[in-house]
């Protein structure tokens, strides 16, 4: 269950009914009633909009309301100062000299150090170009800022804020020299809602499997931040206190925080075993239909209602490239090498009943790290359903990344339907 005791550390006539807190990207003063724990902080081209200029004032007055209203304060290092960068690098990263970075996060640290322990390290960096926000260069961020951080205040807690469930990203930065270097870890906002509610009992066992690999504490607290509509969170935001993340902050309007239940009557339910199956499947709809396998971020694969099935949107704005899944781990044990994975799938048909040349790939978790299976799948365009299967021999599906394997339609030339995937053993 998720643990509180941070947040019940404030006075017995403080104590706010409910165990959530809002994530607010811009807070304001006086802050709203009745929230146990405030996410956010003025950024740093506020605080500093020069080199040798300081605003402290906003930050100043949200410490002081916080402390009144008996709200803690989880602090945000975020959005770089528009002067810490040579105008010949408008990207912002990575940076050219952490010396600017450092200053900024002792002197806030410092300057807050008895109102605020926990500090999130640069919000969404992975969401940023990978030519400019490399795993690598997250990873001196965070050693810089915990560095700097904990000479101002060796109480200091840092965070490694994660957006969305990239554990690749993660993997990469702790791989490069983040492991060891950050206190808790943050996702955020996460997409895994009641739509996707099968997921919540796996995700902390995989996250913390990832930690431990590259000997990080796999204890650490890890935060999560809920977003979608009231409704939604109504429902998720219990089951991730069931799942047992530390703290819950919720993208939420303030005034509606005290609607959102503790605990919600739309529990998940009993898994069935399926450790003396041959076969898992996944069948798509306008709601999925799991025998043992499940996708990750089914809303990747909106539901298209002419077509009565689901809709892997390669040609959209962004592209959509991957589809990830996962198997019910009383299926398959990491030592289950030989399995055919099977796609039914068809082009998207054009007026002509034809359409653009679409492929179809498999990349999937294997005794060498991720593989690419052989050969790519050219779906028939005679608009009409057909099955593919790839059949593998050096498979370990242990979910590192989250997922054991993906449809990737990277070289397709249009929209891809998906009506079924069975995993068999």
């Amino acid at each position: 269950m998720l643990r509180l005791s941070t947040i019940f550390l404030l006075s017995s006539a403080l104590i706010h009914a409910t165990p959530y807190g809002v994530s607010m990207d811009e807070p304001v003063s006086p802050l709203p009633e009745n929230i146990p724990v405030v996410r956010g902080f003025p950024t740093w081209e506020v605080l500093q909009p020069t080199e040798k200029t300081w605003n402290h004032a906003p930050a100043d007055r949200l410490v002081a309301d916080a402390n009144q209203r008996g709200t803690r304060i989880v602090g945000r290092l975020h959005q770089l100062a528009p002067w810490s960068t040579p105008k010949n690098h408008p990207q912002g990263f990575p940076l050219p000299d952490l010396t600017a970075w450092e200053n900024y996060t002792s002197s806030v640290v410092g300057r807050y150090n008895k109102d605020i322990l926990d500090w999130d390290v640069l919000d969404s960096f992975n969401l940023g170009s990978l030519q400019t926000n490399t795993p690598f260069h997250y990873a001196q961020l965070l050693q810089s800022a915990r560095k700097a951080a904990r000479k101002a205040n060796p109480e200091a807690r840092i965070g490694l804020v994660l957006a969305n469930y990239d554990l690749a990203f993660l993997d990469s930065t702790l791989r490069d020299g983040a492991a060891g270097n950050f206190d808790y870890l943050s996702l955020s906002p996460y997409h895994f809602t009641i739509a996707s509610g099968e997921d919540f009992p796996t995700v902390l066992t995989t996250v913390r499997n990832l930690l431990e690999s590259h000997d990080h504490d796999s204890a650490i607290p890890i935060h999560i931040t809920l977003s979608g509509s009231k409704d939604e969170l109504a429902i998720a935001a219990p089951l991730a206190a069931e799942a047992g993340f530390d703290e819950i902050f919720l993208d939420i309007d303030p005034s509606q925080l005290s609607e959102i239940p503790e605990k919600t009557a739309s529990q998940l339910p009993a898994q069935p075993s399926h450790g003396d199956s041959n076969t898992v499947s996944l069948v798509f709809g306008k709601k999925n239909t799991a025998h043992g396998l499940f996708q990750i971020q089914p809303s990747v694969t909106p539901w298209d209602e002419k077509q009565q099935a689901l809709r892997l949107p390669v040609s959209a704005t962004p592209p959509v490239l991957h589809a990830d899944f996962f198997c019910d781990s009383s299926f398959l044990s990491p030592d289950t090498r030989e399995l055919e994975i099977t796609v039914l799938a068809k082009r998207i048909p054009s007026d002509s009943g034809q359409s653009n040349p679409t492929g179809i790939g498999l990349k999937y978790e294997s005794i060498y790290e991720i593989r690419t299976a052989g050969e790519w799948w050219s779906v028939p365009g005679d608009n009409k359903w057909h099955s593919h299967t790839w059949k593998i021999k050096d498979a370990k599906f242990v979910g590192k990344l989250g997922w054991h394997f993906r449809l990737d339609a990277a070289g397709a030339g249009n929209d891809v339907l998906l009506k079924e995937v069975r995993v068999s053993k």
